[in-house]
């Protein structure tokens, strides 16, 4: 590849001809999140949907044992782990587990960008969760863990297009990273807009995708805002493909609209480095 317009012209081609696969999203995920948005959310409806698949019963239970959850004794159930982590936790974590299987190339190259990009993005979820706690957006807390998760999904499926190319033979060459994160930083915001609109997700979690990156966006939008401010808090600390180390993050109109200090910062990227930690476990 010697042109950024050579790989655009390859990835166009794919999207125009309809020759793309797009993410999967779990059922199982998106039936729990369902349920934990009613006003009565069932417990032993969410202890189903587990335990129908044993290989995300077998997920969920190390997670629940791991470090950046372990207590005091072992959980040895899905029961017990909703008892301990609640109906909200033990949701995120199988949605964790079940969008993981998307983040997997056949090229080295591809594998090594979704390795970053899956870490970046539990981080963010982590992360926006957190801020919504924190800044006391209580009915907004399940929605930002989403949101953070899925905020990339454009990021990833350029990746799977790229991936796909590769696979086809049109592309031999090695790829310059530095115009892979070119096209992917273009592109991903509007291709995950598209993504989100093919799920029939709800137009909130569109809107994070399509506008997390805008110079201008809606200030009032807090769903926005936290993810945003994790967003750019992964940079910080280089969780992820788009560094940004020398950002003042108190400085961040994210920052100033949720009225955040140094300290409630510094607890963000203990939260935020912990959470990138989990992913040795899923």
């Amino acid at each position: 590849m010697n042109s950024s317009k050579s790989l655009l012209d390859h990835i166009k081609e794919s999207l125009q001809a309809g020759h793309t696969r797009l993410p999967a999203l779990s059922p199982t995920a998106m039936k729990m999140q369902s349920e934990l948005g009613r006003e009565e959310p069932d417990l032993k409806t969410i202890e189903k949907l587990v335990i129908q698949d044993q290989a995300l019963t077998s997920q969920i239970l190390k997670l629940a044992n791991s470090a950046f959850y372990k207590g005091l004794q072992t959980v040895d159930s899905i029961q017990q782990a909703l008892i301990r982590l609640g109906l909200s936790e033990v949701t995120n974590l199988v949605t964790l587990v079940t969008q993981k299987a998307n983040y997997h190339a056949r090229d080295p190259q591809m594998q090594e960008l979704l390795r970053v990009l899956w870490r970046h993005s539990v981080a963010c979820a982590f992360g926006a969760k957190w801020l919504a706690k924190k800044c006391g957006f209580n009915d907004l807390v399940q929605d930002a863990f989403l949101a953070g998760l899925l905020h990339d999904i454009g990021s990833l499926f350029i990746a799977t297009v790229i991936d796909d190319i590769r696979e086809q033979g049109k592309i031999k060459q090695q790829i310059a990273p530095s115009l892979i994160q070119e096209v992917v930083h273009t592109l991903h915001p509007r291709l995950g807009h598209s993504v989100m609109k093919a799920w029939n997700l709800p137009d909130k979690f569109c809107t994070v995708a399509r506008d997390h990156h805008k110079e201008e966006f809606d200030s009032k939008n807090y769903l926005l805002t936290v993810v945003r401010l994790a967003d750019k808090t992964c940079n910080k600390l280089n969780i992820g493909n788009e560094p940004a180390t020398d950002i003042m993050l108190t400085a961040t109109q994210e920052c100033l609209l949720l009225g955040l200090s140094e300290v409630d910062i510094a607890e963000l990227e203990v939260r935020l480095e912990d959470a990138a930690g989990l992913i040795q476990n899923i």
